[in-house]
């Protein structure tokens, strides 16, 4: 398999695979900051996105599909009104829908974080989700709004979105997260020695009084 790969305006790795596979930078990476994300674009359908965000921390956007339990891989979709899912259904919509089966939307991060909300578009009255975590356990069961916030964050490396009714349908259109960066190991030693230091001066003052 043959791979491609340049360098965005953004500062990502765009990267077009030849074969079942293909990967593309996010292109909000220059919307990136250090509570949100905002994933609306015009990437268009691809196996998965991979953005940038910043403080060593990244993010990975995958699709998926439950049909009668049976869990299916499908793909991602990069609108100007936010991220949907293509499901291998003949005629699907490109949103997360329940209909038929019920699409997912993965967001793995490479890195601990705090998520604290979404913020949707295509929202109707009646459109459901349920919050899942890495291990597909159910975390959230809530009603799709303009902007939905957990109001204590839910702690983890990879969560999901999943439509779970004929009437759920909806986009995603931003990510609200909190990072703590992990220090490099030079700002750990830095940080070490400095901490050192203070003791070693305090022990001195000690000894001198």
């Amino acid at each position: 398999m043959t791979h491609t790969s340049t360098r965005s305006r953004f500062g990502l790795i765009r990267r077009a695979l030849v074969g079942t596979t293909a990967v593309a930078a996010l292109a909000f990476g220059v919307h990136a900051n250090a509570d949100s994300v905002w994933l609306a674009g015009n990437g268009g359908l691809k196996d998965s996105y991979f953005g940038d965000l910043g403080d060593g921390l990244t993010v990975t956007i995958t699709a998926g599909n439950y049909k009668n339990d049976a869990y299916r891989t499908a793909q991602v979709g990069q609108y100007s009104n936010g991220l949907g899912v293509t499901n291998p259904t003949n005629g699907d919509s490109h949103l997360v829908d329940g209909k038929g089966s019920d699409d997912i939307l993965w967001f793995e991060f490479n890195q601990y974080v705090t998520l604290k909300g979404f913020k949707f578009s295509y929202v109707d009255w009646n459109d459901d989700a349920k919050l899942l975590d890495g291990d597909k356990d159910q975390l959230k069961k809530f009603d799709v709004k303009d902007s939905v916030w957990f109001d204590d964050g839910y702690y983890g490396k990879t969560f999901g979105i999943k439509a779970y009714g004929s009437n759920d349908e909806f986009k995603v259109k931003k990510l609200y997260y909190h990072h703590t960066p992990i220090p490099t190991p030079s700002a750990a030693l830095a940080g070490a020695f400095s901490l050192g230091l203070i003791a070693l001066r305090r022990r001195r003052k000690s000894e001198d009084s």
